[in-house]
């Protein structure tokens, strides 16, 4: 059964000058996770169908390791709404924060009022999570659908929608289709999407509309499972076909930047390892800097070129139907080293010696390139650096949020670095 937690909401009226409290609290329901449970717990606890916006704060419980509440922002529900039994609008000149809500999410309540009260939303803040995106993105989404001969059923449902991408969904008489809107570091997806769609039909989702500008894409459902749901030895499959992607792309370096994607070859990383272990603070770095900074130089000789890498690689991120298999969330996608795709994936399989056999499937597709001892020689010299890769990708996405949603992945850069220090000093 599906976590549940408390879910605290912040709802604005129609004027936009009052908020929606319980006994002089914020409203709260017991909600699943994300934007969907939220959604639906507030439709169906008090009828109430107000655009969803973000996720402003979600507390996690250190013991159980699983999301103890969360503090979620919405839109104005239509003016007719009217508060049910034991609920009422606060006038927002009443709202004391230390009043409203539990004191661990006081200073997110005191930034939703301020900007109620006519501070400016920050800048960095995506569409998505700001009154009136909904109706824009599900007008393009109904013309994009009808202009591809499909004809829209039911309503614009939101799957998900936090500070990096919102996912919408629609009917047609023949499945689902989706919208995904990426925030600013990823507008390079949509495009890159369908240029993959168009060199791997079978292999990526099926691009329908996009809208590069605005880092929109509408693509069909994808059928059948995440391959993460299945038995690990079920798993090969998928690595088989990026080393598919990871071989197509080698040397085409100028039509992926043409597409936007993200220079992270060697020679970057290369200049940007010191500086990442300074941002993060980790004393004492000398060393490795200096031995990450070597195998940098030995990767670049060694037997494979730098191509398309999907940055994301996990088990979660391949959908398989039958025989149809498809990697998709590409949001990370750059040009780099092929292998820095595989720590990622390597490790979600619990057992060691299911990662060792992984890791042969993916490199028995360059067999013809170099011997196994060759490739896993390369691996080897790979993984600190695919760690550093990592914890680089992080600080850019975390440096790109507004302050106040850089908790997602304040801690990430600092994990992956240590995971490459502990790689370099592994016997």
């Amino acid at each position: 059964m599906p976590t549940e937690r408390d879910s605290f909401v912040l709802v604005p009226n129609a004027g936009g000058v009052a908020l929606l409290v319980s006994g002089r609290k914020l409203a709260c329901v017991r909600s699943r996770s994300g934007a969907a449970g939220v959604i639906e717990a507030l439709r169906q606890t008090w009828s109430l169908d107000a655009p969803y916006l973000r996720p402003a704060r979600i507390l996690w419980d250190d013991t159980t390791k699983q999301a103890s509440a969360a503090l979620y922002e919405f839109d104005a529900p239509h003016a007719e709404w009217e508060p049910p039994a034991g609920m009422e609008w606060l006038a927002l000149d009443n709202a004391d924060p230390e009043v409203l809500s539990p004191p661990e999410l006081v200073p997110y309540v005191e930034n939703w009022l301020a900007i109620a009260r006519g501070a400016p939303i920050p800048e960095a803040r995506p569409p998505w999570a700001r009154p009136g995106w909904l109706a824009e993105a599900s007008s393009w989404m109904e013309r994009s659908m009808v202009e591809a001969g499909l004809q829209p059923v039911g309503t614009v449902e939101v799957v998900e929608q936090w500070p990096l991408s919102s996912v919408l969904r629609r009917g047609t008489r023949d499945g689902h289709v989706y919208m995904k809107a990426v925030f600013a570091t990823f507008h390079h997806e949509p495009a890159l999407t369908r240029a993959l769609a168009t060199a791997h039909p079978t292999l990526v989702p099926d691009v329908l509309a996009l809208d590069v500008s605005r880092g929109w894409v509408l693509m069909r459902e994808l059928r059948g499972t995440q391959i993460g749901e299945l038995e690990v030895k079920e798993w090969s499959d998928a690595l088989r076909a990026a080393a598919g992607v990871h071989r197509a792309w080698s040397g085409r370096t100028g039509e992926l930047f043409a597409l936007g994607a993200h220079d992270r070859r060697l020679a970057v990383l290369t200049v940007e390892i010191e500086r990442t272990f300074e941002a993060v603070g980790l004393a004492g770095s000398d060393r490795a800097v200096s031995q990450l900074e070597s195998r940098c130089e030995e990767l670049g000789e060694g037997p494979l070129s730098q191509t398309l890498v999907h940055g994301d690689l996990h088990p979660w991120n391949v959908m398989v139907d039958g025989d149809d298999l498809r990697i998709f969330d590409w949001s990370d996608a750059c040009v780099s080293h092929p292998l820095f795709d595989l720590p990622t994936f390597l490790q979600r399989a619990d057992d060691l010696s299911a990662r060792e056999r992984l890791l042969d499937a993916y490199l028995d597709e360059w067999s013809d390139i170099a011997s196994r001892d060759e490739l896993r020689a390369a691996y080897a010299l790979a993984l600190p650096l695919a760690h550093v890769h990592h914890a680089i990708s992080y600080l850019r996405i975390t440096d790109a949020l507004e302050p106040e949603d850089r908790w997602w992945f304040e801690d990430e850069p600092k994990r992956w670095l240590e995971g490459a220090v502990r790689l370099l000093d592994a016997p």
